[in-house]
Parts: C-alpha cells; structure tokens; sequence
C-alpha cells in the first residue's frame, strides 16, 4: 500500500478580534495559525505590513509567514491593537515576544516587555533569568535592576546554568563580581545602594538591610570585542593565492583579494561559501568572470588559514591572537583538517601555557576535552573567579560557568587534578554541532561541601545524557 505524503496540518484561525473578514493582512505562525489583521494597525506599531507581499489567493489580502508561533504573534497583536494587553504568564514567553518586537521594530511591545520583565512576579522570583534576558537584548537599566534583587536575595552562585542561557561569560563574570560586594548595611553608603532583602541563613529576622556596591561593575551589557587580532601590516596576497585562473576571489575586510579555486577550497572547508554568503551580500561580478565574496577576516589571518587549508608550506604563527583568530575561522568554516593541525601544532602547547584561561574557552569552544582539561588545570583555583578577558563579551557563559563549578565552586577543597567531562571527546563537528544546537546541554551543578560535580542533561534527548566532574581532594 503506498504511503501518503506527509501534508502539513490545516490552518486554523485566531481568536477576536484577528478574525475579522474585512482584515486585509493576513499573519500565518509556524504553528499554523492565521491572524486576519488590518495593515493599518500593523503598520502603525511594527513593520510586518512592509514585510507582507499580495496573497496568492483569491483573497485581495497581503500574506505574511513568520517564524514565531501564534502565541507569541497574539501577544505581539494585542500590545498593537486598541485592546487591554494580554497577560504574559511566563519569562519564556516574554522573552520570544521581546525578541519578535526587535525583530519586527515594534517599539511599543518592546517597551511593554521591558515593563513586563521587572514587575515582581518575575523580578521577585527569577531575577537571574530576568538578567539573562535583559543582556541578551541589550536592555541595562533591567539588567541592573535584575542584577540587584539577584544579589540581594543571594541566588546568584546557587543558579544553574539554564537560567544564564543567552547571557555572555562577560555578562556572568559581571553579575559574580556584584554578589562579592553585597554586605550588611553600614553607615555610610559612598556610592552604595541599600535595598532591603532577605536575611542570610542562620541569622535572626525574616529580614534586613544589605548593601550592594554597583562600582567598577557597570556597565553590564556589553557590545561584542572585534576579532582580537592586534593591527599590522595588510599581508598582500603571494602564491598560490595570485593566480588569475582562480574562479573565487577571496576580499578581507581590509580589501586584499585572495584569488582560489573553488574545488580545494570547498574541499578543505565544506561551509566556507556558504557561510559568507549567508554572512555577507551576494557575490559580485568580478575580473576573470570570478566570484568575489566578502569575508570578516582581515589578510592575515585569510593568509594563515588558506595556507593551512592548501597542500603548501604552512606558515609559523608566532602571535597567539592570530592563532586564535585562526582556530576560530577554522571552526567557523568547518576546516577540520586544519584544526587538526593547529590543535597537534607546537604553537598551541606553547600558547596554551602561557595563557591557559584564555586558551580554554577556545579548546571548549572547538570540543576539545584534553586541552581543555589542560588549561584549567594550570589555573589558580584561588584567581579564577576574578580573571577577565575581553573575549569574554563573545562567549556563552556556559563554558565559565562549567569552568568555575569545577575549580572555583569549592575552594576549601578543590585542587587542580580534576576531569573536566560534558564535552566531546576528538573533535566531531557532526557531534559538537548536535551537542550545541540540538541538545543544549543543560548545565546543573551540585555544590555540595563534600562532592564537586555537575551533570549535563539533554532535554531533547530520549535519554539522559550525563556526565560528571569530579575534583580530587588533596
């Protein structure tokens, strides 16, 4: 019997007022529901009217198909319309329709989420995931507010990582360094803020007076760092990259043209074209009938990595933020061979002990058990909470805080020999890749006087995928 092609299941219609026949704008989610709207409204609070083309219906109606689901869109309508607000039960949902009114330039939704986000059902019960939120978006004044009622109600060192999702290991380091300043009041503030909060275990009183000391903390969303790499001379390109034959033309950001073959760059890095293409605009028309593609990299570093990526003599990198910065194109663009080779290179054992907590986000970030393992078993567990690496704007926090729960959570018992699992073992990009955006491993950490480990949970997993870290004791 042949088997049917799967169809997608029917359309339904949202509820009042977004059913209305004469609505000319019509909104399909991804889960399948149609909101009938009127462009005028839609075109007064955002820009999905703009983004909306003819309905290929009988229907005179624009269409519009969007990512987010119907919940999120009614939410996103309902701040639009002339109606009462929709009530907005969780943070999770606030923060999907937050993100939709960036998205879509809807300044009014955007500012009813900010004022959503620190009222106190949610300020007073999750303010770490309100921080979260609010520096994932850019949102200070929130994140200070939710990085105060965290501090003051001491929940910032017990939260596991899913509540930090989002938030950059810079972010994190910031909302650390802010819980070490929080302290019983005293009589002069110089440039403190006193809140009330709640009382320390073991003390008398439901409540009392606390301290916060928001100096040298702030600001605590941050824009990314560039690429690291220090400025020097543009490397002109010299063979084989000047070969007019080439039918790809490589053009850095500071305008020095690569000229290769499609065939082995493709071949050494799979997603390279892809990448920049989706990155960047379309390629251009350039000498040779070649394709020009604009990439992020400056000369040097699309020198090194192409050399790395060719069967050529490979070049000696001497400076660890063009290695780095190398590493990370590599693993951008999915060269696996040429991580290989800078992961075997003498330059990252040398690298690596001479900045061991710097070179650990990078062997994290590539899947890297062993070099990671490496780097942070050269680091003071004593001096890890206070290190600081502009990088750090780029990173998830997950890796620091996986980092701090395994040679900063217990510092009256930890020593440097430890195992630091939940990553993969060699580098599989297959594997990695799945661990990153199909797992999103959930990092929980047991902080218990007596055992140091964590586990990582896949929640979209059929079964637990776990993993533990164990300190020993000296």
């Amino acid at each position: 019997v042949p088997i049917p092609p799967l169809q997608d299941p029917p359309s339904s219609c949202a509820a009042y007022p977004f059913n209305r026949k004469d609505a000319d704008l019509t909104i399909h989610t991804s889960d399948n529901v149609s909101f009938h709207v009127y462009s005028v409204i839609a075109a007064l609070g955002s820009n999905l009217a703009e983004l909306a083309t003819p309905s290929q219906a009988p229907s005179p109606r624009l269409a519009l198909v969007v990512p987010e689901d119907s919940e999120t869109i009614e939410t996103f309508l309902r701040v639009c319309y002339p109606l009462v607000d929709a009530e907005v039960p969780s943070l999770s949902l606030l923060h999907k329709v937050l993100t939709a009114g960036n998205k879509y330039d809807a300044p009014a939704v955007v500012a009813a989420m900010r004022n959503a986000m620190v009222q106190p059902r949610f300020l007073h019960t999750d303010p770490v995931r309100v921080y979260a939120i609010a520096c994932s978006v850019g949102l200070e004044a929130e994140a200070r507010a939710a990085a105060e009622a965290a501090v003051l109600r001491d929940l910032v060192v017990s939260a596991a990582w899913p509540a930090l999702d989002g938030v950059t290991a810079g972010a994190y380091f910031r909302l650390l360094q802010l819980t070490k300043t929080r302290a019983r009041k005293v009589a002069s503030g110089n440039g403190k803020k006193t809140r009330k909060g709640p009382c320390c275990k073991g003390c008398p009183g439901a409540h009392a007076h606390f301290d916060v000391n928001f100096d040298g903390v702030e600001p605590f969303c941050r824009k990314p760092k560039g690429g690291g790499v220090r400025e020097g001379p543009r490397k002109e390109p010299s063979y084989p990259f000047d070969d007019p034959a080439a039918d790809v033309v490589l053009r850095t950001c500071d305008l020095v043209d690569f000229r290769v073959h499609r065939t082995v760059l493709t071949m050494a890095a799979q997603d390279f074209l892809d990448a920049v293409n989706t990155q960047h605009s379309a390629p251009l028309t350039g000498p040779s009938s070649s394709q020009v593609y604009s990439v992020p990299e400056d000369s040097r570093v699309m020198d090194a990595f192409l050399r790395l990526c060719h069967p050529v003599e490979h070049p000696d990198i001497l400076d660890s933020d063009l290695f780095l910065a190398v590493l990370s194109a590599a693993h951008k663009y999915h060269a696996t061979k040429t991580m290989q080779v800078l992961r075997q290179s003498n330059a990252w054992s040398v690298f690596s002990q001479k900045a061991p907590f710097r070179f650990y986000f990078a062997a994290f970030e590539c899947g890297w058990r062993e070099e990671a393992e490496a780097c942070a078993r050269a680091l003071d567990t004593n001096v890890v909470p206070t290190l600081y690496i502009p990088e750090m704007e780029n990173i998830s926090s997950m890796p620091y805080h996986s980092l701090l729960a395994c040679v900063g959570g217990i510092h009256a018992s930890a020593t440097t020999h430890f195992t630091l699992t939940g990553l993969p073992g060699r580098h599989d990009q297959g594997v990695f890749d799945s661990v990153k955006s199909l797992w999103m491993p959930l990092l929980i950490p047991h902080l218990h006087p007596w055992l140091g480990c964590y586990s990582i949970v896949g929640p979209k997993s059929g079964r637990g995928y776990h993993r533990t870290c164990e300190l020993a004791r000296g």
